[in-house]
């Protein structure tokens, strides 16, 4: 793509949104999506193939569009186990996906392509409230996703709000 076709639709396209008032039709891929893990693992649990249970920090808005509400629950799959000697164990965990305000699964990647979330443990234990950031993996449509809130009331996040608009 041109830089110009990009700069337009980071541009024009999200005020065209906004001035027409009109909300975006799909959560877009690499939208991000702060977690954080809901269990410890310890080098004793390690196993490939082990389901992670990961939650939203934050709500993540398309508008005025409820997506994926805070606390929502998601998993993750540790992919592979690293030990070397004298050296911390290091895992790589998979995002797998996060549950939408409607009940839909939302698949996850880590933020570079192609590469899972590689996590050091230096004290042989990744503990409860690791925080990261996913990404979303590919567009969904939001006639899919769609949720009870069709307008975004006042205070119903505490956490600060960040826009999910980024293409």
């Amino acid at each position: 793509m041109s830089r110009l076709f990009k700069l337009t639709m980071t541009i024009f396209v999200p005020l065209c949104w906004y001035a027409y008032g009109q909300m975006p039709d799909a959560l877009w891929a690499d939208t991000q999506v702060h977690v954080r893990t809901m269990q410890t693992i310890s080098p004793d649990m390690l196993k490939i193939g082990q389901d992670v249970d990961m939650q939203v920090m934050d709500t993540v808005w398309v508008g005025n569009t409820v997506v994926i509400l805070r606390d929502a629950n998601g998993i993750a799959k540790i992919t592979a186990i690293h030990k070397f000697p004298f050296r911390p164990i290091q895992i790589e965990i998979g995002f797998m996906y996060v549950r939408a305000a409607s009940g839909e699964r939302v698949p996850l990647r880590s933020g570079q392509l192609l590469a899972d979330w590689k996590v050091s443990l230096p004290h042989g234990v990744l503990p409860t409230g690791t925080e990261t950031t996913a990404h979303v993996s590919r567009d969904m449509p939001i006639n899919v996703l769609i949720t009870t809130e069709s307008v975004r009331p006042a205070g119903i996040d505490h956490a600060p709000v960040r826009w999910s608009v980024s293409r």
